[in-house]
């Protein structure tokens, strides 16, 4: 993880505001600091030299100078912004200065949620609706399935039957993107539009080529009454434990 070096003994009365000239939330005091955060938790694309305009307003408009300001970039999974959002050179001086991170919610935050509801005497109130926000993002980043992907994969590594495991983790990267695009066009689909029904038809059938593809290379055939679950994406743990005992 990137790493972003801030002094919190410089917190006093820090100001939040959200949207302001665009920036999903900004953290500031004046003269002191400010903090940009963009979240892009549902793959938002990066727009036409976003952080850019977002750190030039804090400079032209804020009067901050490039000393006081920070950046936190918080994507679902784990990668940088584009060059669409901000240049290479830009981009590396603030890392340099460890005034850049990326923070993503799959790894970084949900980790961080684990220790945040461990503090020592933190305010129960504090304590529950942290809980409550892993509990959905557990859901929201699909932690189940990829748990079960890994145990799969793992088990199979075990029995001998994965010798490339590149090849193994390109096939299950693809499909977790498959996933994403059907989650995606599924919240589009209730609006009853034919055309992205059957859009959605189309990426449920190439992820079950995937997964057979897959299986295939490393000599596992499902008897049919698993087919649907492990295809689907709807298997559990029992399941699988299943799975291994009558391939």
């Amino acid at each position: 993880m990137s790493i972003v070096v801030f002094y919190i003994n410089l917190i006093d009365n820090p100001k939040l505001t959200c949207e302001e000239a665009k920036i999903d939330l900004l953290i500031r005091e004046n003269n002191k600091y400010a903090i940009i955060i963009e979240n892009k938790a549902c793959n938002a694309i990066d727009q036409s030299k976003q952080l850019k305009r977002y750190i030039d307003y804090c400079k032209s408009v804020l009067k901050y100078s490039d000393s006081q300001i920070y950046v936190l970039y918080l994507p679902k999974y784990r990668k940088n912004p584009s060059q669409e959002s901000i240049d290479n050179a830009t981009l590396k001086t603030l890392e340099q200065n460890k005034k850049f991170a990326v923070v993503d919610f799959f790894d970084d935050i949900y980790d961080w949620l684990n220790d945040a509801t461990n503090i020592p005497n933190i305010n129960e109130a504090c304590k529950f609706a942290l809980k409550q926000y892993k509990d959905y993002l557990y859901d929201f980043l699909d932690k189940g399935n990829l748990e079960i992907d890994k145990l799969l994969k793992d088990q199979l590594i075990t029995e001998g039957y994965i010798t490339n495991t590149d090849t193994v983790d390109i096939s299950i990267e693809n499909i977790h993107h498959i996933d994403e695009l059907i989650k995606i066009n599924s919240n589009l689909a209730t609006r009853n539009i034919n055309h992205m029904n059957e859009f959605i038809f189309s990426l449920i059938r190439i992820r079950k080529e995937l997964w057979e593809n897959l299986l295939k290379s490393i000599g596992i055939q499902l008897k049919k009454e698993f087919q649907y679950k492990v295809y689907s994406g709807s298997h559990t743990l029992s399941d699988l434990k299943i799975i291994y005992r009558n391939r």
